[in-house]
């Protein structure tokens, strides 16, 4: 699968710099889920992709919004994740 790159941010490289927490709390902001209170690992995982510029907190009323960044490395991360080949199930004669 071929990469896109926009603003200069190889996207699937930047997605895949994420760790399963950050994908799902980008995915919850794009999607335009309220995460909630966040414990400790949450809230680094939030603060890690404030710092990467995928999202940013907008106050009044006080939220989390992605960036046309995040919202482009979350689609390329959910790409990713589809286009991978499913290993297959134990005791299948399909080679």
């Amino acid at each position: 699968m071929t990469s896109k790159v926009v603003a200069g941010v190889d996207l699937l490289e930047l997605a895949d710099q994420l760790g399963p927490s950050e994908i799902d709390f980008l995915h919850d902001v794009c999607d335009g889920r309220k995460p909630g209170l966040a414990d400790r690992r949450e809230d680094r995982a939030r603060q890690r992709c404030r710092r990467k510029g995928l999202v940013k907190v907008v106050k009044n009323p006080r939220r989390w919004v992605a960036t046309p960044l995040g919202f482009a490395v979350a689609a390329a991360a959910l790409r990713a994740r589809t286009s991978q080949p499913t290993p297959p199930k134990e005791g299948s004669t399909h080679v």
